[in-house]
């Protein structure tokens, strides 16, 4: 788990990169974040779920999170039943 989890956010952060700075907070809310919560929460794994849910954490500023917060209640709502979000968060 460890391992798939260092390679979704080495994905992340290398897209970020890609993007030579240019992921504002804007861009993370209305692209970013929407696209890797619809994923997760369509997969209906668990473990995916998890696993993307962490990776983003991770990877985006703090700030990021604060101003999305909604977004991610959301998705999480929509989680499976045995996510373990306390963990995470």
């Amino acid at each position: 788990r460890h391992e798939t989890v260092h390679m979704i956010v080495n994905s992340i952060r290398a897209m970020t990169q890609l993007s030579d700075g240019l992921v504002d907070s804007n861009t993370y809310r209305q692209v970013i974040l929407l696209f890797y919560m619809e994923h997760a929460v369509g997969c209906c794994d668990e473990l995916a779920q998890e696993v993307i849910l962490q990776a983003v954490l991770s990877t985006f500023p703090h700030s990021f999170h604060r101003q999305t917060v909604e977004i991610l209640i959301d998705a999480v709502s929509r989680f499976g039943p045995t996510v373990n979000i306390r963990r995470l968060v």
